[in-house]
């Protein structure tokens, strides 16, 4: 019973999703005789506040197309478009469809710039998580120098201190799957030679992750680093991968000196090196 009065209740939200769309569609054909204004908090009320973003996108790309610049409500359509872009590159940028979340981000990116007087100006710090999602869309592809383009923004910002709270110490720069576990790498902004890097220090850290069955994190296994090494004369390596876990007792570190690094460390070396050790290869 409690499950056909919730597959009722889905097929009325359907349904009422239906008819709100026909009906704005409709309207967007006589749109020289309708009130924006009535359309456009039609397409807020029943897609965007449901959080249907790419039907939002569709309706509101529409809705600007019938609209001069002068207009009161272009404004407003053209902030929702940009809204919409950032929730729809974030929402395929989850679920792993990097190359939509990175065509998405370039047209945001791009009315940032373009449109940058019609948007709200939240928006513009946004543009950093879109270099960070951007960074991981291109490593995901192995397109490490496109990467590159975008990781150069995110460490100029870092030495202008502009980067949004969530970023600005460091960034994740990639997420695979290997060995049936999901596989987070992040990289912090501190350089060799910088004050942050005195003492113990890790460039990168893995956090590798058993899996439910959706495919999202389940229990933290470990994490490999990227650690500084402190050199007695100038021919040792610049960092050394290393495990920590913990225990019920103490924290544990081990230096796996098979694989070390020179600075700056070389991504595809990094990711083989990773891969190496979970598949027991050392």
């Amino acid at each position: 019973m409690v499950n056909f009065i919730f597959w009722i209740s889905n097929y009325t939200v359907m349904i009422r999703y239906f008819f709100a769309s026909v009906l704005i569609l409709a309207n967007l054909t006589t749109l020289a005789q309708t009130d924006v204004h009535t359309l456009l908090s039609k397409a807020d009320s029943a897609y965007f506040d449901f959080k249907d973003y790419k039907t939002a996108l569709r309706l509101y790309k529409s809705i600007r197309g019938n609209l001069k610049e002068v207009d009161a409500d272009y404004s407003y359509t053209v902030d929702k478009i940009a809204k919409s872009l950032f929730y729809c590159q974030y929402d395929e940028h989850q679920i792993g469809n990097y190359q939509s979340s990175l065509m998405l981000s370039k047209e945001l990116l791009d009315m940032l710039d373009r449109d940058k007087k019609y948007l709200d100006t939240s928006l513009d710090s946004k543009k950093y998580w879109l270099y960070k999602n951007m960074v991981m869309g291109y490593f995901s592809m192995g397109e490490l120098q496109k990467a590159k383009v975008f990781q150069d923004l995110l460490y100029k910002a870092y030495k202008n201190q502009t980067l949004p709270e969530g970023i600005d110490k460091y960034y994740c720069f990639e997420k695979f799957v290997y060995k049936g576990m999901n596989v987070w790498g992040y990289e912090w902004y501190p350089q060799l030679g910088d004050k942050e890097t005195e003492g113990s220090f890790s460039k990168h850290v893995y956090y590798i992750y058993t899996r439910d069955d959706k495919g999202n994190d389940k229990e933290q296994q470990y994490t490999l680093h990227t650690v500084k090494i402190h050199k007695l004369n100038g021919n040792e390596p610049d960092y050394v991968l290393t495990k920590r876990f913990s225990t019920n007792e103490q924290e544990i570190s081990e230096s796996i000196w098979t694989f070390t690094f020179s600075n700056p460390i070389d991504y595809s070396q990094l990711q083989h090196a990773v891969k190496q050790y979970m598949d027991g290869g050392i």
